[in-house]
């Protein structure tokens, strides 16, 4: 009897963490984040991977250079990668947990992807 409460127990397990992970995955799906710089004249939002989705530049940006505005899209950016980082590690913490395997794997994707994106990587 023994090895048959192992087994059970080993089966609520693997069914505790496949649960945790579809649900980490429905989260991740619907995540996006976003940025601006410090001036607000640069919003931009991101999809769960990253991707662009929206740039909305205020009216104020007209009086920048453009390498300025090109290095204010980026503050923004990088800032919008930021914020989907910590909504990656939120959600991965509170489902599968950041302290697993799986869970310190997927943080540190996101981190890198995020630094490749930004040719930091």
């Amino acid at each position: 009897m023994l090895g048959d409460a192992w087994i059970d127990e080993w089966q609520e397990g693997f069914e505790r963490r496949a649960a945790q992970a579809q649900e980490l995955s429905r989260r991740m799906e619907r995540l996006t984040a976003g940025g601006s710089d410090r001036r607000g004249l640069v919003t931009v939002s991101v999809d769960a991977s990253g991707v662009l989705q929206e740039l909305r530049l205020d009216p104020r940006i007209r009086d920048r250079t453009p390498a300025e505005t090109a290095e204010l899209i980026m503050t923004a950016y990088r800032s919008a990668l930021a914020d989907l980082t910590a909504k990656v590690t939120a959600a991965t913490a509170e489902t599968v947990g950041v302290d697993t395997e799986v869970g310190q794997a997927i943080v540190d994707a996101y981190a890198r992807r995020a630094a490749e994106r930004l040719g930091d990587g």
